[in-house]
């Protein structure tokens, strides 16, 4: 979602991924090493996330997705720690997650509701979504405020651009 002019051409990145550390290390203040993480989807924004989330050192990544086969390329692709889950056994692991990533647009405005019940959510449990601020997820953020993830986002993409880059 950004690109940058360097010295030999354009590359591009994406900033998603870094931007959503960024506001839960930052400006949450929370220590994301060995953290247990449920990743919901396994898609772009999903692929998007990861890395960086392994980067800041995360602990477990289990990654859940209602198509099972895209859970397990996900997994395959990037090896350990990352475990697919059957979407069917979700709820059986809230309890060991310390933090919980939606990555799918069901919960935003105008789309389905996510299937998901967070009855089994440890309360110290942090969840954020990747995409928007859906009500059911503000509730549990420390700050109570999801627009944070995505001005850090849009700041590591805007640094890009200010330093000889473009969006």
């Amino acid at each position: 979602n950004t690109l940058v002019r360097t010295a030999t051409g354009w590359e591009g990145d994406n900033t998603d991924g870094t931007g959503l550390v960024r506001d839960l290390t930052e400006r949450q203040g929370l220590d994301l090493r060995s953290r247990r993480t449920l990743l919901i989807g396994a898609g772009g924004a999903a692929r998007g996330v990861a890395p960086a989330l392994l980067d800041a050192g995360i602990g477990d990544l289990y990654i859940v997705n209602r198509t099972p086969e895209r859970a397990q390329q996900m997994a395959a692709d990037y090896g350990p720690p990352v475990t697919a889950v059957p979407w069917d056994a979700r709820h059986e692991v809230l309890g060991d997650v310390a933090l919980l990533v939606n990555s799918t647009n069901q919960g935003m405005t105008g789309k389905p509701a996510l299937d998901l019940s967070l009855d089994k959510l440890a309360p110290a449990a942090i969840a954020m979504a990747s995409k928007e601020t859906p009500p059911l997820w503000t509730r549990l953020m420390p700050s109570g405020n999801f627009t944070a993830s995505f001005t850090a986002r849009a700041t590591t993409a805007w640094t890009a651009m200010l330093s000889g880059g473009m969006c």
